[in-house]
């Protein structure tokens, strides 16, 4: 009978440190997400979907389909549960050690002043202050050895590459829901997609590079040369890129959750336009 009651607090112990461990990540998770500016991307998810629709009346054979899956998709986008998606992706791709080298360094005072800086510069509020920077860019461009450093900085940060992949994401989700309201649009089918994408992505490629360089220089316009270049050292360290590593799977796997949610009601969509097409 001891033994017993031996064995059940040690399983007690071992449960309740498990217990603690798992809150202690979770916390850490959320701080992560939270500080990183990660939500953020999110919330700017329907200004990607009008953006994209945007585009496509330039080129569609059918906008009154597409006009229907974008309403779709942005009657379909719930924040509160992309950022619990997004949450669960980070915590299961993250462990203690890395989340522990991440936070050391979010915490440090060179840290929390970037991730200020950038959640300021992400903001709405701050896209008036951008145009402004951007003009007097031509007129006051930076130093080359800034030119250069902010090039360095873009590289290692992945911007543009993660932003391509992201967008990459939105445009097959999207298309997939046009495919579903016009079948027989040969311009959907697989095939006709990935040549679509793969011939926009050199235009974007370019695009993104030039707009992730004035977004970096205007985000760290207040710090000096050598902070960015300790930012970089982070971010070419291991606990770097798995920082960065986490956010793009987060995010691949909020937009797969997001359009599978979506797709029923856009499959719905396509058999109301169907019935409605045999009675004409």
């Amino acid at each position: 009978m001891i033994r017993n009651i031996i064995l059940m607090l040690i399983l007690l112990i071992f449960t309740t440190i498990s217990n603690a461990e798992n809150i202690e990540k979770e916390n850490l998770v959320r701080k992560i997400i939270e500080t990183s500016g990660m939500e953020l991307m999110l919330e700017s998810f329907p200004e990607q979907i009008e953006a994209q629709q945007i585009q496509r009346r330039l080129i569609s054979k059918n906008p009154e389909v597409e006009e229907t899956v974008a309403r779709i998709l942005l009657e379909s986008f719930n924040i509160a549960e992309s950022k619990e998606v997004l949450f669960n992706s980070v915590s299961k791709n993250i462990n203690q050690k890395e989340l522990a080298k991440i936070i050391e360094w979010l915490d440090s005072p060179l840290g929390k002043r970037l991730s200020l800086a950038e959640t300021n510069a992400s903001h709405p509020n701050s896209r008036a202050d951008l145009m402004r920077y951007a003009a007097d860019l031509q007129t006051n461009p930076p130093a080359q050895d800034r030119i250069i450093l902010i090039q360095n900085f873009e590289k290692s940060a992945r911007q543009t590459d993660s932003t391509i992949k992201i967008l990459e994401l939105i445009m097959r989700g999207m298309m997939s829901g046009f495919k579903e309201l016009s079948p027989n649009d040969k311009s959907l089918d697989e095939e006709a997609i990935n040549k679509q994408i793969n011939e926009m992505k050199p235009m974007l490629q370019q695009m993104l590079w030039q707009q992730m360089l004035l977004m970096s220089h205007f985000m760290y316009q207040e710090f000096n040369n050598s902070e960015i270049e300790t930012y970089i050292k982070f971010l070419e360290s291991k606990a770097g890129k798995k920082y960065i590593d986490v956010a793009i799977e987060g995010y691949g796997d909020v937009f797969s959750s997001f359009f599978t949610t979506a797709a029923p009601k856009i499959k719905q969509a396509a058999e109301i336009l169907k019935e409605s097409e045999k009675k004409t």
